[in-house]
């Protein structure tokens, strides 16, 4: 192969790796979420806690996969 083929798969393989761990950030989110409902979920974080310390590098991660293709 190519210096430029392995680049591309290795960037790819990155970008799927990043993506991945974004969704199962979110999805640890979500369901924190619903057994909290207004009290404290298995995190022992408050809704105003989990936003910005488990939401807001959920996002992070998918833009950065999304920059890396």
């Amino acid at each position: 192969m190519s210096t430029q083929i392995k680049i591309s798969i290795t960037k790819r393989r990155t970008s799927e790796v990043l993506a991945i761990a974004a969704m199962i950030l979110l999805a640890v989110d979500i369901a924190d979420t619903f057994i909290a409902q207004g009290e404290y979920g298995f995190l022992q974080l408050t809704d105003q806690q989990r936003g910005p310390l488990v939401g807001i590098p959920s996002m992070i991660l998918f833009f950065i996969s999304c920059n890396r293709i």
